[in-house]
């Protein structure tokens, strides 16, 4: 049993998910957990997070509130808690660093940036915030300052955030094996205007890729139209796409959709034009060719 000391009143997303990748590493039941500022407290655990005004791996400490150059990142975003206990333990709970890495920019900087109130992007015109991980954490804060119910409620963030970090690892695990897919398609495609695949496939994984305008899947999801064409979104607008299925497409039900695009089995066509569906491979493929006309 170890144990392990954090800051005690209110906790953030860092010292969360730094307790939860520390249950991780050495298992939830193998972790006993303080919340104390008390100097006696951090002398005598096995490791102490986001307190004690030190950091020193081999003693594992990981505070991050002293001046020190390796605190702060080539980037120029300082490390909070939890970017201190990935960068030690990261790739080993991730079994790969890659994993770690991408899981480095997406989650660990994000949380690491806003506890160093490093202000990541600014409000457009619509004057609205977005919900983030920040907000989430701190739903789990009781409304009172019992020091047992702040206790219990720490925890209850700690067992979200853990399996949180578990469903990501295996996220990205597969997103990375689906990235290596999607090039060897991608590799091994003469016409790069448009790939196909044998699976489903994520068209916003394909926007790395200039030259490609669409894909072609087979889908997994029910029913009889398991044929899809998509167009890809440019890399930097989501919303936008490199290009589009025919405009009057969108404007008619699967009972005309056959006749107005003169493709049997073309059932139906997204109104935003980026995606139609139909019967057969054949029938996609004559759709996803009548959009690389238009071009």
């Amino acid at each position: 049993m170890k144990t392990v000391v954090t800051h005690s009143g209110k906790f953030h997303p860092d010292d969360v998910f730094a307790i939860a990748t520390l249950q991780i590493v050495h298992g939830a039941d193998n972790i006993k957990v303080i919340r104390s500022r008390d100097e006696g407290d951090i002398k005598a655990a096995d490791i102490v997070v986001d307190v004690g005004l030190e950091y020193d791996v081999a003693k594992q400490r990981f505070d991050h509130h002293q001046s020190d150059p390796s605190l702060v990142r080539a980037n120029k975003i300082p490390y909070a808690a939890f970017g201190l206990i990935w960068r030690e333990y990261g790739a080993k709970i991730c079994g790969d660093s890659e994993i770690a890495d991408r899981l480095e920019r997406h989650l660990v900087l994000p949380i690491d940036a806003g506890d160093n109130a490093v202000r990541l992007y600014d409000l457009k015109e619509y004057g609205v915030t977005p919900f983030e991980l920040f907000n989430v954490i701190n739903s789990f804060r009781p409304n009172n300052r019992d020091r047992q119910e702040l206790y219990d409620s720490f925890m209850e963030a700690v067992d979200f955030a853990r399996k949180l970090l578990l469903r990501l690892i295996k996220q990205t695990e597969a997103q990375i094996e689906a990235d290596r897919y999607v090039e060897s398609v991608y590799n091994s495609t003469e016409d790069k205007r448009m790939l196909i695949f044998d699976r489903s496939i994520n068209r916003q994984a394909i926007s790395r890729f200039p030259e490609t305008l669409l894909i072609v899947y087979e889908s997994s999801s029910e029913g009889a139209a398991k044929w899809r064409a998509e167009t890809v979104p440019n890399e930097n607008d989501a919303f936008s796409n490199r290009v589009l299925f025919p405009s009057n497409w969108a404007e008619d039900t699967s009972d005309t959709l056959e006749n107005v695009s003169g493709i049997k089995g073309l059932v139906f066509c997204h109104k935003g034009r980026f995606l139609c569906s139909g019967l057969t491979e054949e029938s996609v493929l004559a759709a996803a060719k009548q959009a690389l006309e238009q071009k």
